[in-house]
């Protein structure tokens, strides 16, 4: 085998390790502290409005970059219409 496939081979051999190892330890992940007990406590108390808070936040941070790439598309939609018109006034100025 050449080196260069011999140095594949590896790559591959550590990832199919790492990957089996994260596996093997995945029913050991336990969430934070505050999700667990918010969690536990989601019985409409005060645990369910904590986790009806992390609800919104993620909601919140989900759609921020849709927020934003909407907001500069409409501010750069409104420029170039605005050059458009400006554009055709001045040809119909000289015209």
């Amino acid at each position: 085998m050449c080196p260069r496939h011999a140095k594949f081979w590896k790559q591959v051999a550590v990832m199919a390790a790492t990957l089996m190892l994260l596996l093997a330890l995945a029913p050991l992940a336990e969430a934070c502290p505050q999700c667990q007990k918010a969690l536990a406590g989601s019985n409409g108390g005060v645990g369910g409005r904590i986790v009806q808070g992390y609800m919104w936040s993620i909601l919140f941070m989900l759609s921020m970059p849709f927020v934003l790439l909407g907001s500069m598309s409409t501010y750069f939609y409104m420029l170039v219409r605005r050059a458009r018109r400006e554009q055709a006034a001045a040809q119909l100025a000289t015209a």
